[in-house]
C-alpha cells in the first residue's frame, strides 16, 4: 500500500483560543465549554468528547441536587459530586451526576416516568448531548474486533476488544478515566469504585426495568483487566460520569479516493498525522476504503 498525504493548515487551534463548544466545533479540536477545555475526537460517524464532563457546582456526599432542573447550557444550574468531597478529584476526572441532573431533568424525574427528547442536550453544551444508549452501541459495535459479538440488547458484558479500545490510551482516542460513583441506598450515601471500574450515563431510561428509577449505563474495567465493554442499568440517584455526543453527524471513511478529511478523521485513521492539517487529501494504491 502506498500513501501521499497532502497536509493544509499545519498550526492546530491552541487551548487557550479554542472556541465555546458547540454543533461548529471541528472534531479533534478543543472547546470551552463552562470556562473548562474539552478535547473532542472522531470515533466512526460520532464526535466524543475525550474528557468526563466537569460543570456545576460541587455538593456533599450527604446532600441531594435540589428538584429544579438545570438550565440548558448553563453550568452555574448545575450540581455534581466530586469523588471523597474533593473538588480535584472532578478537575481530574470529571464529575459525579443522578441522571435526571445528567439528562437536565426536575430531581424527581429520578423516581417517575419524563420525557427524554432525542437527542437530549442535559448538561451538555449546545449542539451536543447526553448518549442514548443506542449511540453508546454504534460506538461499541465500531470497535467490536470483526468476527466477535457485540449484542445491543444484553445485560452483560460483550463487545470484545472494544473496552480496551476505549480505555484510557486505547487506539479509540476516548480514554475513558473513572471517576468512581456516588452510592445512594435508603439512608446511606457513600462514593465507591474509583478504581478499577468506569461508569458512564446515557439518556435512556431503562423501561424493561421493574421500576422506573433505572436507566441505562456503560461500564469498562481500566488498567487492561478487561476488553469487553458492559450495558446495565443503574439507579438513578446514583452519581456518575458524563461524556458529551456532538449532534453532528461525520462522515466517517473515505468514499472515494483523493477525498479530503479533515484531521478528527486524520486522528483515529491515521494516528501519526493526528497534530497535521484540519484537511488532508491522499492518494491510495492497493486497497479499496
Amino acid at each position: 500500500m502506498a500513501i501521499l498525504l497532502v497536509t493544509y493548515l499545519l498550526l492546530p487551534r491552541v487551548n487557550a483560543l479554542a472556541g465555546e463548544c458547540d454543533v461548529s466545533t471541528i472534531c479533534g479540536e478543543s472547546c470551552n465549554y463552562g470556562g473548562q477545555i474539552y478535547n473532542t475526537v472522531l470515533i466512526g460517524n460520532q464526535c466524543w468528547f475525550k474528557e468526563n464532563l466537569d460543570v456545576g457546582t460541587m455538593i456533599g456526599n450527604f446532600d441531594i441536587p435540589d428538584n429544579t432542573a438545570p438550565t440548558p447550557n448553563d453550568p452555574n444550574t448545575v450540581s455534581k459530586w466530586c469523588f471523597n468531597d474533593s473538588s480535584s478529584y472532578c478537575t481530574s476526572e470529571g464529575g459525579l451526576y443522578t441522571w435526571a441532573e445528567a439528562n437536565g431533568l426536575a430531581g424527581s424525574c429520578n423516581a417517575t416516568s419524563c420525557s427524554v427528547p432525542t437527542p437530549n442536550q442535559g448538561i451538555c453544551p449546545n449542539g451536543w448531548h447526553v448518549p442514548t444508549d443506542t449511540e453508546f452501541y454504534t460506538l461499541e459495535s465500531y470497535l467490536t474486533t470483526p468476527g466477535q459479538t457485540c449484542d445491543p440488547t444484553r445485560g452483560d458484558w460483550d463487545c470484545s476488544d472494544a473496552g480496551a479500545k476505549l480505555q484510557l490510551g486505547g487506539i479509540s482516542g476516548f480514554d475513558a478515566i473513572s471517576a468512581g460513583n456516588h452510592e445512594t441506598n435508603g439512608n446511606l450515601s457513600f462514593f465507591d469504585k474509583r478504581e478499577p471500574s468506569i461508569h458512564f450515563w446515557s439518556s435512556s431510561p431503562c423501561l424493561i426495568c421493574s421500576d422506573y428509577g433505572h436507566s441505562y449505563n456503560r461500564s469498562l474495567y481500566g488498567l487492561g483487566s478487561a476488553d469487553r465493554v458492559s450495558r446495565g442499568w443503574s439507579g438513578n440517584v446514583h452519581g456518575a460520569s458524563v461524556r458529551c455526543l456532538s449532534d453532528a453527524i461525520v462522515i466517517g471513511s473515505p468514499t472515494s479516493k483523493n477525498e479530503c478529511k479533515n484531521k478528527g478523521w486524520m486522528s483515529f485513521n491515521n494516528p501519526s498525522f493526528k497534530n497535521q492539517g484540519a484537511c488532508v487529501s491522499y492518494v491510495e494504491s492497493n486497497r479499496s476504503k
